[in-house]
């Protein structure tokens, strides 16, 4: 099966790799392929002892990404898409990392995370293991009330910012500024106890090294700097590992099986949301209201406001998510994660697997298109942070809530209204 699954997927790049795309289409939905089809091969391997899916599960996931890839490709390409370089890609870095109003924030950002991180050293210390903090973390005991505003009004939005400009400076531009942005960052990724935060730097340093930038001059130092951040990222995840289990000495085989189950074991989960009919525990099909939730919350707010309380179908989707434990091998039970097909499953059923992909691959290139366009750094930091979601969609479906949609649409306008903006010449 698991022979089947990688032809297949190799099939699905080939074609895309002859199709006539622009050069930062291609390379984004290929890692996205690529990716999938690596997962879905290993998940029917058992490694780890972990539990191999069901037939219909690996084809609901192999149909989700066939159809974000032709949702992907019906839209045609820009007659904007002259390739990115270094040259091009330096002076809009520079207008904002130099600015007077982004330096500013940044500080107050840092000093603030840093902050905020001091409470987990001095929690690790009392619990000696990050497993109990995170219970902390997640029923908003950890930090106190003022975090979640905090955290949804600055730190997260001033981290979808800062993303692009660490990435460029990694690559282009190392000073005190870069020490500033790795502080406050890798502070904010460490606040939860968890891993995905430093997945999301890593997506933002292989977006702009490898998706955005086609600068044969510069790509050796490309590759040298993105496989320092790998091993970086494999030591981070190393000792976060460790000091989930109350150990802070770093063990590279269980770093590896971590990795590993959390790139698999949500397709195993997904397996058994299907067979535990999750659909019936949350009440049928939501028709869009999972994928969707972003804004269908973001207008439930405005409800709210006036008095008029609805409920939110994602409510009852965490709930069982975060409530329902179950094994995914003989000694590893599991919650939360199931990949981002579950939102497309519950939503609609197969037919929610088929549209919902397609549309979210149609929209994705429709910014990418936009980028091409206008070559601003809004729209860099709008199309790295849908990078970011495409390879997250292996666990998860993460954009979910409105707080990040509201900074896309406040990014969107800024990036086609600004005064200072004009449309890139065709080609």
């Amino acid at each position: 099966m698991s022979l089947i699954i990688l032809i297949f997927v190799l099939i699905i790049a080939l074609i895309l790799r002859k199709r006539q795309f622009d050069t930062l289409s291609k390379r984004m939905l290929l890692a996205f392929v690529i990716l999938w089809g690596v997962v879905l091969s290993l998940s029917t391997l058992g490694l780890f002892d972990l539990y191999t899916p069901s037939s219909f599960a690996l084809f609901l996931l192999v149909l989700n990404v066939v159809m974000f890839s032709l949702g992907f490709c019906v839209v045609k390409t820009s007659h904007y898409s002259q390739p990115f370089s270094a040259d091009s890609i330096c002076p809009l870095m520079e207008k904002i990392y130099r600015s007077k109003l982004f330096l500013p924030i940044l500080i107050i950002s840092t000093i603030v995370s840093v902050t905020f991180f001091r409470v987990v050293q001095s929690t690790f210390n009392q619990y000696g293991s990050l497993a109990d903090l995170r219970v902390d973390y997640y029923e908003n005991t950890l930090f106190g009330k003022s975090f979640l505003l905090i955290n949804n009004v600055l730190l997260e939005p001033m981290e979808t910012l800062c993303l692009p400009v660490f990435a460029y400076m990694f690559f282009f531009k190392r000073d005190w500024r870069l020490f500033l942005l790795t502080v406050f960052l890798f502070t904010h990724a460490s606040l939860s106890g968890g891993r995905f935060g430093y997945l999301r730097i890593i997506a933002a340093v292989v977006f702009m090294g490898f998706c955005l930038i086609s600068d044969k001059k510069t790509w050796k130092k490309r590759v040298t700097s993105t496989m320092l951040a790998a091993v970086g990222f494999f030591l981070v995840v190393g000792i976060v590992t460790a000091m989930r289990s109350g150990s802070t000495k770093m063990d590279s085989d269980s770093t590896v099986e971590a990795l590993y189950e959390y790139g698999v074991a949500p397709v195993t989960a997904f397996d058994h949301s299907l067979k535990n009919n999750y659909v019936h525990q949350i009440g049928g099909y939501k028709y869009g209201g999972l994928t969707g939730s972003s804004i269908l919350s973001l207008s439930y707010s405005i409800f709210n406001k006036i008095g008029v309380y609805i409920h939110q179908p994602i409510v009852d989707l965490i709930e069982l998510k975060q409530e329902t434990y179950f094994y995914v091998s003989p000694n590893r039970a599991w919650n939360a994660l199931y990949t981002s097909v579950l939102y497309f499953y519950l939503d609609g059923g197969i037919l929610g697997v088929i549209l919902i992909p397609f549309i979210l691959g149609m929209i994705m290139r429709w910014l990418i298109n936009r980028l091409y366009r206008y070559r601003t750094w809004p729209f860099i930091v709008i199309v790295s942070y849908f990078f970011h979601v495409m390879i997250r969609s292996i666990t998860d479906f993460n954009f979910a809530t409105a707080f990040p949609l509201i900074t896309i649409i406040v990014l969107y306008y800024l990036g086609v209204r600004s005064s200072y903006i004009k449309p890139a010449s065709k080609v």
